[in-house]
């Protein structure tokens, strides 16, 4: 579904798209389900400084 524009998002900036996915925690905050992507996204902008 996502497949093409990412494409064109790495093609046109040179990275990759991650998802963040959210769930509801305590009270009204959501919590970052999927918290092993920060690191995956981290490396990837410092890749793009470098």
């Amino acid at each position: 579904m996502h497949r093409k524009n990412h494409e064109r998002f790495k093609n046109d900036f040179g990275g990759n798209v991650f998802f963040i996915y959210s769930v509801k925690g305590s009270g009204k905050k959501k919590k970052i389900y999927n918290t092993d992507v920060i690191d995956k996204i981290i490396k990837e902008i410092d890749q793009l400084r470098h």
